[in-house]
């Protein structure tokens, strides 16, 4: 009898902190709205639309594993739009010229070194890091416009779309590059000396120095996997789409940090995960398939994840105050 009721408390105790806990109550709202456009639209209760929804989401979400690293520290890349835009179109252009895995490698390439400029920028020269990734999106903007003359060329490797759209054991392509991907981010927060010393950065950058970690190497580090991940997200856009577009990274600056802070990943660095991040890449696509559903123009949904960032700033700044009281 005593046995039984330590279990049943054991299991009571772990009820109460899994629903404590911000990450699961993330993933029960993401469950709740995808349960209430199927209400909507019932045709989205299906195992093919739940494929292409997340196959959708995969761009964000890769996206998204470079931003959390860097909120985590307490700083923002705004350089996704054309970065991610560059590199489909290189993709795209070297394929068509005959070289589909050179074009891959060097918009994986270019991308990675965008990051690394942004992360010398931030933590060697000492620009603050929502100037200094802007200022570079700009920038990138005029080199697209150059390299495209206005008109991307090309279209997506044969082979290489038909993987992203191809199935897997039901499960679509681009899928389970975004879940290689996700595992080894989990693995790096959580599991490395190199994640706990990017959260303690966020935490307190000088108490961080004061402990001997190297701050500006790792934040050079965390914009160039930033910047890595993004040239990984090109190479699922151009395959999903197939075929670029000027347009093809409009919204992802601002997508990318509302799904970080929907993640339950804090502003400001120095707490969160990706495992967050995930639903909340999840909840923001989910979101965007309601509002293309019916008939939301661009700035309407820009409009709308400024928003959710508000309200969910507001709210963990509410629960944070009732904490401390």
């Amino acid at each position: 009898m005593a046995e039984s009721t330590a279990v049943k408390d054991k299991k009571s105790g772990f009820m109460a902190r899994l629903l404590k806990s911000p990450v699961f109550r993330v993933y029960l709202i993401m469950v709740a709205m995808f349960l209430l456009t199927c209400i909507i639209q019932p045709n989205y209760f299906s195992w093919d639309y739940i494929n292409t929804l997340v196959l959708m989401a995969s761009i964000l979400g890769i996206i998204a594993i470079g931003q959390t690293l860097v909120i985590l520290t307490g700083g923002i890349d705004m350089t996704i739009q054309y970065s991610l835009t560059l590199g489909v179109c290189i993709v795209s252009a070297f394929d068509q010229d005959g070289l589909t895995i050179q074009g891959m490698l060097f918009a994986l390439a270019i991308c990675t070194f965008i990051g690394f400029l942004n992360g010398l920028g931030i933590s060697i020269i000492g620009i603050p890091a929502i100037i200094m990734t802007n200022a570079m999106n700009y920038i990138l903007k005029s080199v697209v416009n150059l390299y495209t003359t206005g008109t991307p060329r090309g279209v997506a490797p044969a082979a290489w779309k038909n993987f992203i759209l191809s199935s897997y054991l039901g499960i679509k392509g681009g899928i389970w590059f975004w879940a290689v991907l996700a595992a080894f981010a989990i693995f790096l927060i959580t599991k490395t000396n190199f994640g706990r010393k990017i959260i303690a950065i966020g935490a307190n950058r000088s108490v961080a120095e004061f402990s001997g970690i190297k701050t500006r190497k790792i934040l050079i580090i965390v914009y160039t996997l930033s910047g890595m991940f993004i040239g990984f997200a090109s190479w699922v856009a151009i395959g999903y789409r197939g075929r670029p577009f000027l347009s093809v990274g409009d919204g992802y600056d601002l997508m990318s940090v509302a799904s970080v802070v929907l993640g339950a990943t804090s502003i400001m660095g120095g707490k969160g995960n990706y495992t967050g991040t995930i639903a909340g890449c999840l909840i923001l696509q989910i979101i965007t398939a309601l509002l293309t559903t019916i008939q939301i123009e661009e700035a309407g949904k820009n409009v709308i994840y400024g928003a959710v960032i508000l309200t969910v700033l507001l709210i963990y700044s509410l629960s944070g105050r009732k904490k401390t009281r």
